[in-house]
């Protein structure tokens, strides 16, 4: 989905009678109502439960999470997107979010030449040193010619995963993959458990990238 979608779900649903039970059960009252949008739309979904979620958290005067059954929160560890025009400035990005906290950066590849996607995470690997966790993200850039090749030579920057690195039917035909594949956008669509079920019993996909308003 895209803003447009979601503008236009709630543009032609008539919400006037809409009734929420704000005081009882809030967290049932939002999942009813988000059934009036296309589930194709998760993000309207996501917009709108989340809304009537904190209009009843400050009501009740309760925090968010307690309307979700949830117990007191955990810190969560923090992952940061880092970029830069050069790489003196993608290394700045990194120092300074790992000062802010993050335990793990993520660099977005494919949009370069090869070689100088190569030059910059091998950079950026040596710039954060071995105990920070480095995602690479390369938006099924990968042909399925080169690959199996970029993975093995992203291997050598001991990657936490590779995310989307090409299309689900190239993934499918790789074998002895060298690094952990993740999946994200080919897991949109009634097909994704599917897909993400084919490639994790080939030990291939042993992550899944979950963005909350598609849960």
């Amino acid at each position: 989905d895209d803003l447009d979608s979601v503008l236009r779900a709630f543009e032609s649903e008539p919400w006037v009678g809409l009734e929420i039970d704000l005081d009882g059960s809030p967290a049932a009252g939002a999942a009813r109502a988000i059934q009036r949008i296309d589930e194709r739309v998760p993000s309207a979904r996501f917009a709108l439960e989340t809304a009537i979620l904190d209009l009843a958290a400050r009501r009740l005067g309760a925090p968010f999470h307690a309307l979700l059954g949830g117990a007191t929160p955990r810190p969560i560890p923090r992952s940061a997107l880092v970029d830069g025009d050069s790489i003196d400035e993608l290394l700045a990005s990194a120092r300074a979010a790992t000062s802010l906290g993050a335990v793990a950066v993520k660099l977005k590849i494919g949009r370069r030449p090869w070689a100088a996607d190569l030059d910059r995470a091998q950079a950026l690997r040596a710039g954060i040193g071995p105990a920070v966790r480095l995602r690479l993200d390369a938006n099924r850039t990968f042909g399925p010619a080169e690959a199996a090749g970029r993975l093995e030579a992203l291997a050598d920057v001991s990657p936490e995963f590779v995310e989307e690195p090409a299309a689900f039917e190239t993934l499918l035909g790789l074998s002895d993959v060298p690094v952990t594949v993740a999946l994200d956008e080919s897991l949109q669509g009634p097909d994704g458990p599917e897909r993400l079920a084919a490639l994790a019993a080939r030990g291939t996909v042993p992550i899944a990238v979950l963005k909350p308003t598609a849960l």
